[in-house]
């Protein structure tokens, strides 16, 4: 698997958490308008079309009231 691939996959698992730590909460995407995040952006963190950096990782981990590291969870 090329740098790319292993890549790709990372950030897929990661939206994966995300929105699966969101509907446990019982939050919709419209819901984290509320906690500071731009509806559009992110739609696009959970589709894995945009990167993520650590300050929103921390930020969702707040949300979720999660370790960050959970999102990096196979």
């Amino acid at each position: 698997m090329n740098r790319n691939a292993e890549f790709e996959k990372l950030l897929m698992s990661i939206s994966k958490n995300i929105k699966r730590y969101r509907k446990r909460s019982g939050l919709t995407q419209m819901d984290m308008v509320d906690h500071g995040f731009n509806y559009r952006h992110y739609q696009r963190l959970e589709s894995g079309e945009s990167g993520y950096n650590l300050q929103t990782l921390f930020k969702l981990s707040k949300v979720f009231k999660v370790k960050v590291s959970s999102f990096l969870e196979d």
